[in-house]
């Protein structure tokens, strides 16, 4: 009947909702199995190119939601500078409030940043760095932190590309 009242329970857990409708079997749960937004780690290691772009691709492990990896190869420079733009949008970019090394420097954004503002990593040429971006850090400086990968380097490169 028009104008009836009713009571809707709603529930937010683990990244979904829940929609119930007490004292009948309805209800409705959102999927919590698709990711809401992409991520992608974008630097000096790609000429600042979105279509060349490192994506971060989020945890398998179930107890660890809002947990994303990504990789790069340093390059020539020994140096690599980088940004976390989110679904490929520019005016949607996190970054640090100075140039930093990852792991500190205050996050920022999402936002619209030039590339003056990025978290910067050293190592040697061909050495591979693993970006992650964490939602369930302790703190913002911790959101996002890159290390190189040990036994990944150069000379493993060279070694792929004799065989």
């Amino acid at each position: 009947p028009p104008h009836e009242r009713f009571i809707v329970r709603l529930r937010a857990r683990g990244g979904g909702m829940e929609v119930a409708f007490p004292g009948t079997s309805s209800s409705w749960r959102s999927r919590t199995d698709t990711a809401r937004d992409v991520y992608h780690v974008v630097g000096s290691f790609c000429a600042w190119r979105l279509a060349d772009a490192a994506p971060l691709e989020p945890s398998r492990d179930p107890g660890r939601p809002g947990l994303y990896t990504g990789r790069f190869f340093i390059g020539e420079a020994y140096r690599e500078e980088f940004q976390v733009v989110v679904n490929e949008n520019w005016t949607q970019t996190l970054h640090p409030r100075s140039p930093s090394p990852s792991g500190q420097g205050f996050l920022q954004g999402p936002g619209l940043a030039d590339q003056s503002l990025h978290w910067f990593v050293h190592g040697d040429p061909g050495q591979l760095v693993e970006v992650t971006l964490d939602f369930g850090a302790e703190d913002n400086l911790r959101m996002v932190t890159c290390r190189l990968v040990e036994g990944f380097g150069a000379e493993l490169i060279d070694a792929a590309i004799a065989e």
